[in-house]
């Protein structure tokens, strides 16, 4: 009896160490955006989160693509409010275990810009632009960082590169790792910036400059790619 109870114990353990261990590539595709379906607008599934005083919105753009003819441009007008609207897609299927949010972007300079968030649990989507989000990070001073209560450098990034990052979350344990051009960047799981959150409903980006005057010109984004379970 002992013997079958261990043996049955072993079965579950390997099971789950194989479900945890599987590649990100592997998981189910639960929603992809290349916006060349977009005819140069921003695609239905998006949703618009207003930024109280900006009048600058993310926006499918030609001058810059990895693959195909567009991207997403997050820009602002120099002078105006430092953040701007934001854009997100909440999931279509909701993950209860593991989420992956890949991404490839391509900055103009160095300057504080891009900012991207998720959102979860009941709240409304535009929680993520604050402290209600969970995983939050940053393009912030030549680095892609990482915010739970102080930015945190996860790698450095080469203007008018185009970069891959993915963001691979366990839902659980509400954490993630951070992954850029193909490399872990963290040696310690990522807490959420809101540890409350039990779930992740949506992903999303924005343009926070650090002043008026300073970072404006625009960050790329292409080939967005979400998996999980």
């Amino acid at each position: 009896m002992l013997k079958s109870k261990l043996v049955l114990f072993v079965s579950c353990l390997l099971i789950l160490l194989g479900v945890s261990a599987v590649g990100a590539s592997e998981l189910p595709l639960i929603f992809s955006e290349n916006w060349d379906e977009s005819s140069g607008r921003l695609p239905e599934a998006w949703v618009v989160l207003p930024r109280a005083n900006s009048e600058d919105t993310p926006v499918v753009s030609s001058d810059q693509a990895l693959s195909g003819k567009y991207s997403l441009s997050v820009w602002r007008t120099q002078g105006a409010v430092n953040m701007t609207n934001w854009v997100a897609i909440p999931f279509p299927t909701v993950p209860k275990e593991r989420v992956v949010v890949s991404f490839s972007f391509w900055a103009t300079d160095t300057e504080r810009s891009l900012v991207m968030a998720f959102s979860g649990n009941d709240l409304d989507i535009s929680s993520m632009m604050g402290a209600a989000a969970g995983p939050f990070l940053s393009l912030r001073n030549g680095a892609l960082q990482s915010y739970v209560s102080a930015y945190v450098d996860e790698a450095a990034f080469v203007p008018q590169t185009w970069h891959r990052v993915s963001l691979d979350v366990n839902l659980k344990n509400r954490s993630y790792d951070v992954y850029f051009d193909g490399k872990k960047t963290n040696a310690t799981p990522i807490g959420y910036r809101n540890n409350d959150l039990e779930t992740l409903t949506a992903f999303g980006l924005g343009f926070h400059a650090a002043s008026a005057s300073a970072g404006y010109l625009p960050v790329y984004i292409d080939d967005v790619e979400i998996r999980g379970y």
